[in-house]
């Protein structure tokens, strides 16, 4: 099982995912053209292969779905560009510790620049990995 650092937009139309955490994952390939606006550097890009994958959480849950992702070489420039000094609040604390984003591993820190492996917001429920 694969875990890949996921930003949920709520401005996404569509899913993507990097040729890295593709690879990674060895998803088999669908060409596809399609030309994407608004990602990244803010110029136009082109996705010719797209991959499906069931997504869930790394919690015990029922919940997965399977979603249809681009695939771009690169997303979004490392986020943040610099490490954010955090002072959470015990109420925020508590929360985070409820959704289980707290003591999970380095890939749920997200005050810490790293890259990011897939993005998306809303998408339709359209074989393999997690997230």
């Amino acid at each position: 099982m694969e875990y890949l650092r996921v930003l949920i937009h709520s401005g996404s139309q569509a899913a993507f995912v990097t040729e890295h955490a593709e690879q990674l994952l060895g998803l088999p390939r669908q060409k596809i053209a399609a030309e994407v606006f608004g990602l990244g550097e803010g110029t136009s890009k082109t996705s010719k292969t797209q991959v499906s994958c069931e997504i869930f959480p790394r919690f015990p849950s029922d919940f997965s779905m399977r979603i249809n992702f681009l695939v771009l070489p690169r997303i979004t420039h490392t986020l943040p560009s610099r490490k954010i000094d955090i002072k959470i609040s015990t109420a925020w604390q508590n929360q985070m510790q409820i959704l289980r984003l707290t003591n999970q591993g380095p890939s749920t820190r997200f005050w810490e620049p790293k890259k990011w492996d897939t993005f998306f917001n809303r998408v339709s429920k359209n074989p393999r990995t997690i997230f």
